[in-house]
């Protein structure tokens, strides 16, 4: 599997993800928690991180986890700063911003695949 292809579904799996997440919010279950988890680790920085696509796909694993650490943490610091404690919006807010970043990896990709088969 090439590196674009894996920057692909990867981008596919955490907006799959982002989208549970929301319908955990309005449905919650047993699970919601470990979603949410989930979310914070993996889905802001990788929004980022592999649009400056890097060579190495760990470097770019680790380096998206810890931004989406970074994120989320200056997002509840700002939420207490102002005395505004809302998770639940932070955490939608943070996913409404994610996907259209993961959205433009996917057909990146797919632009990819079809200059790959033209030639």
């Amino acid at each position: 599997m090439t590196t674009a292809r894996a920057r692909a579904w990867r981008a596919a799996a955490l907006t799959v993800l982002s989208v549970a997440l929301l319908v955990s919010m309005v449905a919650p279950w047993a699970g919601g928690p470990l979603l949410a988890l989930a979310f914070v680790v993996l889905v802001p920085g990788s929004a980022v991180v592999p649009l400056w696509r890097f060579e190495d796909p760990f470097d770019e694993m680790v380096l998206s986890a810890a931004l989406s650490i970074a994120i989320g943490t200056a997002v509840a610091l700002v939420m207490l700063a102002l005395d505004l404690w809302y998770p639940q919006v932070a955490t939608a807010g943070m996913a409404v911003v994610s996907m259209p970043s993961l959205a433009l990896q996917v057909l990146r990709r797919t632009e990819d695949d079809r200059a790959e088969a033209a030639r």
